[in-house]
């Protein structure tokens, strides 16, 4: 999976077990709309769904373990941050202090970017405000196979490669 499809794609995983990773735009009251990374929308059946694993909640976790290991961070040593005397140059103090506050800054970032597209994923999921002619036209490509009843391929026979 490419590091990318993290970003905003969510994994749907279907009653059968398999798996659809696309980025949720809306729905209707019947089917979840979703865009593949080629740029097609297409309507999947809100009941063919049976989790969706939603973007932004790792990056929330790791952005929030970042952010409190800053704040410790900054409540142990900002004090030696303000002390002229502990430094022999302005430069010095300024390095030390921006890396006393760097951390911080990163994991209020990352948590910041982490639950807005986590918000984003699950909006788009609470919409219902596509209606079902509209899902209609969107449906897959005439040449779109619904996904199979297993969630991998079937083995290949016995003595050939695949």
């Amino acid at each position: 999976m490419p590091l990318v499809a993290c970003g905003s794609s969510a994994t749907l995983t279907h009653r059968n077990g398999a798996l659809t990773e696309a980025k949720i735009t809306g729905g209707s009251p019947e089917a979840i709309i979703v865009e593949s990374d080629a740029g097609l929308s297409y309507a999947i059946p809100r009941s063919d769904i049976h989790e969706i694993d939603h973007p932004g909640n790792v990056a929330a976790t790791i952005g929030g373990a970042v952010l409190g290991y800053g704040l410790l961070n900054i409540g142990l040593a900002l004090d030696e941050c303000q002390k002229d005397e502990r430094f022999e140059s302005g430069a010095e103090q300024a390095g030390f202090c921006t890396g006393v506050f760097s951390p911080a800054v990163v994991g209020l970032g990352l948590l910041i970017y982490g639950l807005y597209t986590h918000h984003r994923s699950t909006s788009a999921v609470d919409d219902t405000s596509f209606p079902s002619a509209s899902a209609a036209r969107l449906a897959p490509p005439g040449d779109y196979q619904p996904p199979p009843d297993w969630a991998l391929p079937p083995p290949a026979p016995y003595g050939t490669q695949p």
